[in-house]
C-alpha cells in the first residue's frame, strides 16, 4: 500500500488511490483544512482515467453517482447508532476494514 500514498503539496493533502486500467479508486483523502474532493480527483487524475470509485462516503455526497454494494461482510451496530443508516446511503471506508 507504501505505492498508493501520494501527498498533494498545493492542497495540502494526503491521498491514498489505486489505478486500474482506466479507473481511479480513491480509498481516503487526509487533510486539516477542508478541501473540495473535485480538487484532489482532478489532481490525482489524467486523460487516461475515465472513471472514479469512492471507496468511502463522502462528506458531500449528492454531486456524485452511486451504486448500491451487495456484500457478505456483516456489520454489528449498537441500538441508538441506527440513525446513521436511515437515508440507506452510507459506505463503511475500505481503509477501516479490519
Amino acid at each position: 500500500m507504501t505505492h498508493n500514498v501520494y501527498y498533494i503539496k498545493e492542497l495540502d493533502v494526503i491521498a491514498i488511490a489505486d489505478f486500474k486500467a482506466h479507473v481511479l479508486h480513491l480509498k481516503g483523502v487526509f487533510c486539516e483544512n477542508e478541501v473540495l474532493l473535485d480538487d484532489v480527483i482532478s489532481t490525482l487524475s489524467n486523460k487516461k482515467i475515465s472513471k472514479v470509485v469512492l471507496d468511502f462516503t463522502p462528506k458531500d455526497k449528492y454531486p456524485y453517482n452511486e451504486n448500491i454494494l451487495v456484500s457478505e461482510d456483516v456489520l454489528f451496530i449498537l441500538d441508538d447508532k441506527w440513525d446513521l443508516f436511515d437515508d440507506g446511503k452510507l459506505q463503511l471506508p475500505v481503509l477501516s476494514y479490519a
